[in-house]
């Protein structure tokens, strides 16, 4: 399986919010409209058993990026962090992760993202806690 680059992981987490916001369309035809050979591309990306290449992420980006609030230096580093930085990379990823799950759970409580966030910080404080107690 090949490394899996920061723009291909920042390409997913892209895709399927926009996927899941029902913003593109089918694999088949998101392919042929950035240039890959077929849907089974984009589910080879997005399964992180290939990575996409940056004229296809351009092409991405021209379709998709002004109405959704994205461009390419969303990217290519760009940003607070380096995609070289494979750490601050993680932790990034992370942090979105973390927001969209607080997003969620507001949602479904019917609770303020803020409230969330909180209670998913001291959860993961007592979790941490608890690896460390079990290390020794």
């Amino acid at each position: 399986m090949p490394k899996i680059l920061p723009h291909t992981e920042r390409f997913i987490l892209i895709f399927n919010k926009l996927k899941n916001e029902k913003k593109l369309p089918s694999n088949e035809i998101l392919a042929q409209k950035i240039g890959l050979n077929s849907g089974n591309s984009i589910t080879e990306i997005k399964n992180r058993r290939q990575n996409i290449g940056m004229d296809v992420l351009q092409k991405f980006c021209d379709l998709y990026g002004k109405d959704n609030g994205f461009t390419m230096d969303a990217f290519t580093g760009n940003s607070p962090f380096s995609p070289d930085d494979h750490l601050n990379w993680e932790r990034a990823v992370i942090k979105v992760l973390t927001h969209e799950l607080a997003k969620v759970q507001s949602k479904l409580y019917n609770r303020p993202v803020e409230d969330c966030l909180e209670e998913i910080d001291k959860n993961t404080t007592l979790t941490l806690a608890d690896l460390r107690r079990s290390d020794k």
